[in-house]
């Protein structure tokens, strides 16, 4: 029964998304996957998604006849104008969905997943001539519908799309629904959903867009990054445009991380600059994952990798404190030891200081005074004084004094005593006359 639930409650995330329009749209990638999972789950444990609640287990016939298939899509669409009609009352009432609302949600929206492609192209069609919901519901309806169908199939959601696509032109969501299905597409068969570029490219050249090629070179890597690297040339994209980020998100376990680290110094043995340039790019979108996965976990991964000391450098770059929490000191100490001495490792640990600092002063401070000497734990200490000066003057200057002689921290010394005089102009006066500031 758990997994039932679990079932039912990710189509309800899916329908809120779909009945609310296009931004509530922007999440479905994400929540999509999460179905498939657990869809995935429930059949290794032989529930099927489409067991029906209180029936016993029943499943639904497999086989329908196309009349019947067609009539039932029909009546589904006419259901659904009525209840996002509803739901647009009760939006406009600023009322929340309720509990009644919530249960006819999950009970629709399931139905409205079993839907093969020939129904969802009928229940469209009564979609676009109704006169009964505004555009914007529409849209999100009609794009809630073609990116459930580019899941299972790609090609026909594109198809699709071309004959809505002038429904779709609102807020970005042509080029997600092109994205999201010919991202799939391409895990699935890359020239195909190359050819597709091309000859809808030449169509509509606005809609091919840096974005949309980097979401087919991210759909070819999940399958052979060897493949997606030689896309990046073949699409004319800028690796920067979320393609780079796209082949590092490709890669999800150690064994796959490894293996596209093979195929990246391949790749830039043989491409010089520009696969040098790419592969800094694919390490930085990496350091992003990595970080968010735990700094035991990366660390361990990295050191078995080999990497160079450049490699390591272009991991840390993309690395930040919205990823490392209460990792964030591990992740400076190791830096220290495997990152570049350049005046980018001082910034990237300096900005991660002051986030930290700003969060959890105390974790901040405590890591501070175990730290190991060296140039990043001088940086993480200006960076914290700044950070706690306008607040804790007298304890930013005694981090301040810790710091070796020299213009660093001349520099620190008056700003804690600028910040100081704005508390107390007694204390900060005794303060400059002990230190010699003017």
């Amino acid at each position: 029964m758990s997994m039932k639930v679990s079932i039912l409650i990710s189509v309800l995330i899916l329908a809120i998304a779909g009945m609310f329009g296009w931004q509530g749209m922007k999440q479905l990638d994400r929540v999509k996957s999460e179905h498939g999972k657990v869809v995935r789950e429930a059949a290794a444990l032989g529930i099927s998604a489409g067991d029906e609640i209180g029936s016993g287990g029943g499943r639904k016939p497999l086989v329908r006849e196309r009349k019947d298939r067609e009539l039932a899509a029909r009546n589904l669409a006419e259901e659904v104008i009525a209840f996002a009609k509803r739901m647009k009352e009760a939006e406009d009432n600023g009322e929340g969905p309720g509990e009644e609302l919530e249960k006819e949600t999950m009970a629709m929206m399931k139905r409205f997943l079993d839907l093969d492609a020939h129904q969802l192209k009928s229940l469209i069609g009564v979609l676009r001539e109704s006169s009964e919901i505004d555009d914007e519901m529409r849209n999100g309806i009609v794009g809630f519908s073609i990116m459930m169908l580019a899941n299972e199939s790609p090609e026909a959601a594109l198809t699709l799309y071309t004959e809505t696509s002038d429904m779709l032109e609102m807020d970005g969501m042509d080029e997600h629904v092109v994205t999201s299905a010919l991202s799939q597409w391409a895990e699935k068969d890359a020239f195909g959903a190359l050819d597709w570029i091309r000859e809808n490219g030449e169509k509509n050249p606005d809609l091919v867009t840096d974005e949309v090629k980097a979401g087919v070179i991210a759909g070819a890597a999940r399958q052979d990054p060897t493949l997606a690297l030689g896309l990046i040339d073949e699409l004319d994209v800028d690796a920067d445009h979320g393609a780079a980020t796209g082949i590092a998100q490709s890669a999800r376990t150690p064994e796959e991380r490894t293996s596209l680290m093979k195929t990246l110094r391949v790749h830039e043995g043989q491409s010089g600059k520009e696969g040098h340039k790419l592969k800094r790019s694919i390490l930085s979108s990496m350091g992003s994952q990595l970080a968010s996965e735990g700094f035991e976990r990366s660390s361990e991964w990295i050191e078995n990798a080999e990497m160079s000391v450049e490699e390591t450098t272009a991991i840390f770059s993309g690395i930040s404190y919205h990823q490392t929490k209460e990792d964030t000191g591990k992740w400076i100490s190791w830096a220290s030891e495997n990152v570049e001495e350049k005046g980018d490792l001082n910034n990237k640990v300096k900005y991660m200081m002051a986030n930290w600092t700003r969060n959890d002063f105390e974790a901040a401070g405590t890591w501070l005074n175990d730290a190991e000497e060296g140039p990043a734990k001088e940086t993480a200490m200006v960076s914290y004084a700044e950070t706690v000066a306008p607040y804790e003057p007298e304890s930013a200057a005694e981090w301040a004094l810790i710091l070796p002689e020299g213009k660093e921290r001349t520099k620190l010394l008056k700003q804690v005593h600028r910040e100081w005089k704005k508390k107390d102009e007694a204390a900060a006066a005794a303060f400059a006359a002990e230190q010699g500031i003017e």
